[in-house]
């Protein structure tokens, strides 16, 4: 028998008291008593269990919202790292960049002295003696020319190998260099890629729990106005089967009807929120675009809540309340 039912019944048990001043009988006695057993042992503590229910419900939705934070702490720490390594790899490349142009000036500069030695060597004499004989000009000729070309040879040697060298630094640098620019790009796009996901799953994760929390509030205070009127129509009512056992009157029925009833138990308590945390978010980092990152890192499939965001099944916890 529904609440209206059993109001309904009782009133008419009232009017007829009223109307024809007999006493009860033994039924309708018998009636009262179990009415008011099933108030206490049933409706009442009916009343309390979905006031708890609900109460529960919000809480996890407003656990779930909190839980954002705490993945967001969770996340920030990982950008952290990875900003450390990029930063790292960062100034890697700069410094190897450094050596790269020292060596790139030294092999200039290597080429430089190489053109002024040549410019500046003269040959003892491009003329040969007259008398094409084995004749002491001749042989002060060929002396002078050995020497000469001996001193080149071993001059110009020396210039080339440094040259060779330097050029082979050059080269081996450079493709280090390269090497190192690689992993400093993928490196920061790791970092960016982390940064971005953390900002967008936090603002995701509270706009979803967010508006989940609110409709769940809403519903929930709906549903505790529908509780404190029945409350309010179970205390009249047991009022009036109080009023029938120990005698009916205008009076006493007045006196069940003007009573006001306060119910702070089936009060919804509103579950404190964080604000954004936009410390946090600041201190993720903003990468910029120095680095063209092509790739999206895919992060798990699923929801973004925590682990108040999604009960065993996969959904969302408890969706929203039902009425009452």
């Amino acid at each position: 028998m529904s609440l209206s039912e059993q109001s309904s019944l009782v009133e008419d048990l009232v009017t007829e008291a009223l109307t024809t001043g007999q006493p009860l009988t033994g039924v309708q006695k018998e009636i009262i008593e179990r009415l008011n057993e099933s108030f206490v042992t049933e409706t009442l503590p009916g009343l309390q269990k979905r006031h708890d229910s609900d109460q529960e419900l919000l809480n996890v939705h407003a656990a779930a919202l909190a839980q954002c934070d705490v993945d967001l702490e969770t996340n920030s720490q990982r950008v952290s790292t990875l900003n450390s390594d990029q930063s790292a790899i960062e100034s890697a490349h700069t410094e190897c960049l450094a050596q790269e142009g020292s060596l790139q000036s030294s092999e200039k500069l290597m080429h430089e002295e190489m053109t002024a030695y040549l410019k500046s060597i003269q040959p003892p004499s491009n003329m040969m003696p007259e008398q094409r004989a084995p004749t002491p000009a001749m042989d002060d000729f060929v002396a002078q020319n050995l020497e000469f070309f001996k001193s080149l040879s071993s001059s110009y040697g020396s210039l080339k190998e440094q040259i060779s060298t330097v050029e082979a630094e050059v080269e081996a640098k450079t493709a280090g260099c390269a090497e190192v620019g690689l992993v400093f790009d993928d490196k920061f796009c790791l970092w960016k890629i982390e940064v971005e996901n953390a900002k967008s799953n936090y603002l995701n994760c509270r706009t979803e729990t967010g508006t989940l929390y609110r409709e769940t509030l809403k519903t929930a205070h709906s549903n505790a106005e529908g509780r404190r009127a029945d409350l309010a129509a179970v205390l009249k009512v047991q009022c009036y089967l109080k009023m029938l056992l120990e005698g009916t009157t205008q009076e006493k029925m007045k006196e069940c009807n003007d009573a006001e009833h306060t119910s702070p138990a089936l009060d919804i308590s509103e579950p404190q929120l964080p604000e954004l945390n936009q410390r946090v978010l600041d201190g993720l980092g903003a990468p910029g675009s120095r680095v063209q990152c092509t790739a999206a890192a895919g992060g798990p499939s699923g929801s973004v809540y925590g682990v108040y965001g999604t009960d065993a099944a996969g959904g969302h916890a408890g969706s929203l309340l039902g009425s009452n």
